[in-house]
């Protein structure tokens, strides 16, 4: 008997679309990038210029949760995966953003208490990178991903791990 599911398409990102963060709550990629979406080669993604992030999450369609940092206390932090939608080259509307678990850090550190966990990722979309967000408790004031600015204080932090496909957990250290 053949197990068909064994052997399915993969999702894949062939390249690097080197994101960064852009002016603003923007992102930008350098690259055309090359992606697989469940075995079927999907028309390349252009590179992005300071191109406007979604203000909904792709899997819920509401606004992302904020992350806060508590004078003092402690403060959040969250992971968002970036992700091109199927069939699509159309620029920043192809980019779809599913933010996964927020989770609190150490008092004092930007250390995760647990780590965040991974959103569902829909089978529509391949991933090619994500976001470690935190705001830590030296800011008492809340960030969310696609609305505020990156430079908003000193204690709102990302970092942007670029993968080709996705990892069991995100690399937070």
């Amino acid at each position: 008997m053949n197990d068909t599911m064994t052997n399915r398409g993969i999702t894949i990102c062939l390249t690097k679309p080197a994101l960064v963060t852009g002016t603003g709550h923007s992102i930008t990629t350098t690259v055309t990038s090359s992606h697989v979406c469940n075995g079927k080669f999907q028309t390349g993604q252009t590179a992005l210029t300071n191109a406007v992030l979604p203000t909904t999450d792709y899997n819920t369609g509401a606004a992302f949760p904020a992350i806060t940092g508590v004078l003092s206390t402690s403060g959040q932090g969250t992971v968002v995966v970036f992700a091109y939608l199927e069939g699509g080259a159309d620029g920043i509307a192809s980019v779809k953003c599913m933010q996964g678990s927020v989770e609190s850090l150490d008092v004092g550190t930007t250390t995760f208490s647990r780590p965040p966990q991974f959103p569902p990722i829909p089978n529509n979309v391949t991933p090619f990178a994500y976001m470690i967000l935190k705001q830590t408790s030296q800011e008492s004031q809340a960030a969310t991903f696609g609305t505020t600015d990156w430079a908003a204080g000193d204690y709102f932090t990302n970092t942007i791990v670029h993968i080709a496909q996705m990892p069991i957990q995100p690399q937070i250290d």
